[in-house]
């Protein structure tokens, strides 16, 4: 029997990118009492603060760890067509682990969720959330009307900028693309990345909301502390049980449970609750309370990454120099260096056809790391191929045990944004450790294929450019064995066998109208017929954002809060 812990106005599960803003946010208010239920540990290892350190965390304790179904048309290339998810397990959630991109996403994405009968999320709406939260520490943004100075977000340009990156911009120039502003809503065109970095340091949304909060009385974070299931009584929540220590618990809420878990982990939970498709909830033996699309309505941003190398001091970084003794105590006592900085100096976006008017929603957001990425760096997410005529095929190498940590490159990520593709998250077992099955169906549609073969070719004309010239890049031969040399179709099949994603993942408890039956929550973040119970994170997304998700995580957690308090 589980034990009664302390009752309070507000339990949150999940202390994630959306979790930490949502506790944080209500505890302001000191006469509400708030529960934080994480099921990671804390983000006490210094590892976790080192913004180049994002790769290391991967696979580590501080990770869910998932692995995804076996694919049918896409992750060819790797054992059993599957490779790992990685989704953050720790104070801080994705923020924590990822690699600290601050992107919102073009203006029409927000337009569309309203058109979709989100009402109140169109870009005029959402704005002032994506503000709240920002201190942007770029000089120029100080009197701009798309940004905030003020919010505890730290939001910061590279300490650390290769040549490349101008050349990066300025080839889109030459290309007919303007240098833009990536967060202002108009994002077609080329421009610098931030990232939510302070003084050197990783802010994730624990650092920034969730510190500086943990000092009031009425906010208590419990880490370690893994959520089994929502009590729900006549259609209301009313409590929470988890499992902390080797115990169980059940804690009594007396206004609202938020469910901040994240796109994995919250359809699961509302699956457990007994939350969603009738039919699969019977299989389970779990009797169903509400019958809703839970865990539909999966959506990634995928891509197939291209490798180029370039004449050597050329100024482009090494992992070798990434990793030395001289990095290392650059950072150690200056915070500055090449681990000071997440890699992604500058970023495109851009349409399958060349469109460069920005008020056209991209198709393809175009990322690079300023080195080559070799076989041993890899690890598990890249891991696990099927031959070695492939594994050279994918890492660009002319051997298998050619050591590439010395040699100067990119690594090119050209990101399809608007999948068409759509998977699903359905419970493995009833039992709340089992990893649920997880099949995003990447290119399932085929038009998804088809934009990413145009991003390829678009990334070649880009890289044959002026402005490239002086590295006198040579790129990666993509040619997969057995495939005839023909140009589209041997993108395709490069697309197919290497596919993998950004882990940007949204959607599972899809937002929409009230009477929209493909919906899991309302405009107000409701799930549909349960009082007393919120969702509030990325998995609400109705459609995935043009860009990196973790931004919009955070306003959609400041906007959640904001709906809470002024009901």
């Amino acid at each position: 029997m589980a034990k009664e812990f302390p009752s309070y106005n507000y339990v949150v599960i999940g202390g994630g990118s959306a979790g930490c803003v949502v506790a944080a946010r209500l505890s302001e208010d000191r006469t509400k009492t708030v529960l934080l239920l994480e099921a990671g540990p804390t983000d006490s290892d210094m590892r976790i603060d080192i913004p180049a350190a994002a790769p290391v965390l991967h696979g580590t304790r501080f990770d869910w760890a998932y692995k995804i179904e076996p694919q049918k048309n896409a992750c060819l290339g790797f054992v059993n067509n599957s490779f790992p998810w990685v989704k953050g397990k720790v104070l801080g959630g994705s923020s924590s682990i990822n690699y600290q991109g601050y992107v919102r996403g073009h203006a029409a994405d927000f337009d569309s969720w309203e058109s979709q009968g989100c009402t109140g999320w169109a870009w005029k709406d959402v704005l002032q959330h994506f503000i709240k939260s920002e201190k942007n520490q770029r000089p120029e943004y100080s009197e701009s009307k798309f940004h905030g100075t003020d919010g505890p977000l730290s939001v910061t340009d590279q300490i650390v900028r290769t040549p490349f990156a101008r050349a990066f911009v300025d080839a889109g120039i030459e290309l007919g693309y303007n240098e833009i502003d990536i967060n202002d809503g108009k994002s077609t065109g080329f421009g610098f990345m931030q990232a939510t970095i302070n003084q050197g340091k990783r802010c994730s949304t624990s650092k920034a909301f969730l510190t500086p909060a943990k000092k009031r009385k009425n906010l208590t974070v419990r880490t370690n502390a893994l959520v089994t299931k929502i009590d729900i009584v006549d259609k209301k929540a009313v409590g929470v049980y988890f499992q902390h220590q080797g115990k169980e618990y059940r804690v009594k809420v007396e206004r609202e449970v938020i469910l901040s878990a994240g796109t994995v982990a919250s359809p699961q939970i509302l699956l457990l609750s007994g939350i969603g498709p009738k039919e699969q909830l019977k299989q389970h033996g779990i009797d169903c309370i509400a019958d809703l699309p839970v865990g539909k309505n999966l959506q990634d941003h995928v891509f197939a990454m291209m490798s180029a190398r370039c004449k050597p001091g050329s100024g482009l970084s090494t992992l070798k120099s990434v990793g030395s003794l001289l990095a290392k105590m650059k950072y150690i006592f200056l915070k500055k260096g090449p681990l000071s900085s997440n890699g992604l100096e500058a970023t495109a976006f851009i349409t399958e056809e060349g469109t460069k008017d920005t008020s056209v929603v991209p198709d393809i957001q175009i990322m690079y790391l300023p080195f080559l990425i070799p076989m041993d760096t890899t690890k598990e997410e890249m891991a696990g191929f099927k031959s070695e005529e492939l594994q050279r095929c994918f890492l660009g190498l002319d051997s298998i045990t050619e050591d590439v940590t010395d040699v100067e490159g990119v690594t090119l990520l050209p990101v399809l944004l608007h999948p068409k593709s759509r998977g699903e998250i359905r419970l493995r077992s009833t039992d709340p450790e089992d990893h649920p099955i997880i099949d995003p169906s990447f290119l399932d549609d085929p038009s998804d294929t088809d934009v990413l073969v145009k991003g390829l070719q678009q990334l070649r004309k880009l890289m044959e450019t002026e402005a490239m010239r002086p590295f006198e890049f040579k790129l990666q031969n993509m040619q997969i064995p057995g495939v005839p040399n023909e140009e589209i179709e041997n993108l395709a099949e490069y697309v197919r066998h290497f596919t993998t994603c950004v882990y940007h993942c949204v959607g599972t408890c899809k937002m929409g109208a009230k009477d929209d039956p493909t919906a899991v929550v309302d405009p107000d973040l409701r799930v549909n017929g349960i009082d007393g119970l919120r969702v509030i994170d990325a998995s609400i997304m109705p459609t995935i954002t043009s860009g990196n998700t973790n931004a919009p995580t955070i306003m959609i957690a400041e906007k959640g809060v904001h709906m809470i308090i002024n009901q």
